[in-house]
């Protein structure tokens, strides 16, 4: 039969790794609250920067565009092919 001071033994042993065991969980889970930036990477890829030539071309495409797209004159409130032209 075990004895009182054996269970007494294993019940102090029992608190002190459950203890250590907490300490551990609060330690890790607040060792997460102090990371900072961005939760993941940027993309490799950055855009690169347009020449002012291109900026103007790539506007007067998207001018095309919009004039091409503008149906009847419904966007522009006039004609489509006089603001084309």
């Amino acid at each position: 039969m075990i004895s009182n001071q054996v269970k007494d033994k294993r019940a102090e042993e029992m608190k002190r790794v459950k203890s250590l065991l907490a300490m551990a969980l609060a330690l890790t889970s607040l060792a997460g609250c102090g990371l900072k930036g961005p939760l993941y990477f940027p993309p490799a890829d950055q855009p690169k920067t347009q020449t002012p030539q291109q900026a103007e071309q790539q506007k007067k495409q998207q001018q095309q565009r919009a004039a091409q797209a503008d149906t009847h004159g419904l966007v522009s409130g006039g004609n489509a092919s006089m603001s084309a032209e």
